[in-house]
């Protein structure tokens, strides 16, 4: 294995074919934690955990023990869609992922469990699976494990979460229905800008690909036509445009209407979202159809415009 900056990018290619081939071997060992020792970092393609939730096997366990283990259990299920939503990867078990310290995970870990956990959460059925294995630190035999989460196929919506995770005791939650979570550098964070909605549905951008590799995106066809000559820069609105991608990641909801009255910038919003779909188009997608019409009546004018996405499954 090289040594340097170059040698990420060639172990970037290592592990995406391993996670296409559903490795659990020592291939990914020797990837993530090399000579016994983890890497100082972590990435897209791999997190270190210090020990994944467990319930006792041979005692019935208490609420509160109940109620920790489905607290933990939300954090790796959030974990788990990230990784799904965008390269897919592994979780190595038994490392601290503050100090990098391998002290090992010998308790058992019910990944049937949590493959039901996060259909239920997304209604995704996300085929992971969990191995343990031997490895040699410093002289002395250490257990760890191994989830492999896979990626997600180019024909899938991203999974985005259709309820609440349970909320700890100082209030907080690993997610929220409704947002999509995708692994960003060595982050599990919720997709918030345009840019990130334009990740999770493009295929050409969830692939790995070398530092000197560009992707040429073939533009949407399209019947947009010309800007108006007195638009200058689009800015603001993120919050609507973050609805209507969440929106196009939805297979349930066909239709979304942009209601409000005339001048208040409807046209612009919806020519904003379809540029931005037609220039890094979701994977199924075949054309963008926008239509205006304005009708005159009794001296009002009443403006209806519409995009329409032409795919096999919205249109």
């Amino acid at each position: 294995m090289s040594n340097g900056f170059e040698s990420v990018f060639q172990r970037n290619h290592r592990l995406a074919a391993l996670i296409k081939n559903g490795d659990l071997g020592r291939n990914v060992l020797d990837e993530l934690l090399p000579t016994g020792c983890a890497h100082t970092y972590e990435k897209a393609l791999w997190d270190y955990k210090r020990e994944l939730p467990f319930l006792a096997q041979l005692r019935k366990c208490s609420e509160a023990e109940k109620s920790s283990y489905a607290l933990g259990m939300s954090h790796i299920v959030k974990d788990v869609v990230a990784f799904y939503n965008s390269h897919g990867g592994y979780l190595v078990i038994g490392v601290d992922d503050k100090t990098r310290e391998i002290g090992g995970f010998y308790e058992p870990f019910d990944c049937s469990d949590l493959v039901k956990k996060v259909l239920g959460a997304t209604k995704h059925e996300i085929d992971c699976h969990y191995r343990s294995h031997k490895v040699l630190v410093n002289g002395r035999e250490v257990q760890v494990g191994i989830l492999l989460i896979p990626r997600r196929p180019d024909s899938k919506d991203a999974a985005q979460f259709r309820r609440d995770a349970p909320v700890d005791t100082n209030g907080k939650q690993a997610y929220k229905a409704g947002q999509i979570y995708f692994r960003r550098g060595d982050s599990c964070i919720p997709a918030q800008a345009s840019e990130d909605f334009t990740f999770l549905c493009s295929p050409e951008r969830r692939s790995i690909a070398d530092s000197d590799e560009s992707f040429h995106y073939k533009a949407l066809e399209n019947n947009l036509g010309l800007r108006d000559p007195g638009f200058i820069k689009f800015i603001g609105r993120e919050e609507y445009l973050r609805e209507l991608w969440r929106w196009l990641c939805d297979p349930f909801s066909p239709v979304k209407l942009l209601a409000g009255l005339g001048g208040v910038g409807k046209t612009t919003l919806a020519r904003e979202f379809v540029e931005d779909v037609i220039t890094c188009p979701p994977n199924g997608l075949e054309e963008a159809l926008f239509r205006e019409r304005r009708d005159i009546r009794s001296g009002l004018v009443n403006g209806f415009e519409s995009a329409g996405l032409q795919a096999p499954c919205k249109a």
